[in-house]
């Protein structure tokens, strides 16, 4: 009989959650992960943005393919990470601003260019697709975001 009241103590410490163990933490909202992949992403873009050799017009033959052949690595790792996380319905405008990139990025290379002002009109629309691109990709972002909260928001009210 002395065994039932302790049992019955441990139940409820367990059951209370005051046995000891700690309580699982919440998972992060789905607000604060989408947060993160636009805060990540844009700070790289931007910084990328900014040292644009001038959509690659006047600059010499090496810098502008280096440059952007690095907008191209954060554009495919951009579209790996939304894609690797399944978020492709929350970032459909990113997604769009990425592919007319990449197709820019297959012209470039396909033309052989070495730079915006050489190689014909081919490259200096490639390369200034690509350059406008880094900076579009954060508007991208923050505009899908905000409108998929915006349309939880909206599911949640009829709900």
């Amino acid at each position: 009989m002395k065994r039932l009241p302790a049992a019955v103590a441990v139940v409820l410490l367990v059951l209370t959650g005051c046995g000891g163990e700690p309580e699982p933490k919440p998972e992060p909202s789905a607000t604060a992960a989408r947060a993160k992949l636009s805060e990540a992403w844009t700070e790289k873009f931007e910084v990328s943005a900014r040292e644009s050799p001038y959509n690659c017009v006047n600059v010499t033959r090496e810098e502008c393919p280096e440059w952007l052949a690095h907008v191209r690595t954060l554009t495919r790792d951009l579209e790996k990470a939304i894609e690797d996380q399944r978020l492709e319905r929350r970032y459909p405008e990113t997604l769009k601003q990425v592919r007319t990139m990449e197709r820019a990025s297959d012209v470039y290379g396909d033309a052989e260019c070495e730079g915006a002002s050489e190689g014909g009109p081919d490259c200096s629309h490639s390369a200034q697709t690509l350059a406008n691109g880094a900076s579009l990709v954060p508007l991208m972002l923050r505009q899908d975001e905000l409108r998929y909260e915006l349309d939880e928001l909206r599911g949640n009210e009829h709900t």
